[in-house]
């Protein structure tokens, strides 16, 4: 698990897309949390699996800055990165 002053630096230091921003608001913003569908909905996908690909990126980005995790591991969920901090 990270600091949050290690994932406020990552917030800070990185260059994200708008879609990237979008969903980084919508996850932080809402204490109930969100789902992959609500963040496709947001975001005007039809379906959830770009929503998916968005977050994954987002946890890659992350792990390559705070993390020694191997980016190109299949097998990690990198969501958990973000919403978890694992």
């Amino acid at each position: 698990m990270y600091s949050e002053k290690v994932f406020h630096d990552f917030l800070s230091n990185t260059e994200f897309t708008e879609n990237e921003i979008s969903v980084l608001m919508l996850a932080y913003s809402n204490a109930n949390g969100i789902t992959a569908p609500q963040v496709a909905e947001s975001l005007g996908y039809k379906h959830f699996l770009t929503a998916n690909g968005i977050v994954g990126r987002l946890g890659k980005k992350l792990a390559a800055q705070v993390s020694d995790v191997n980016i190109d591991d299949k097998s990690i969920q990198w969501w958990t990165l973000l919403f978890i901090g694992v």
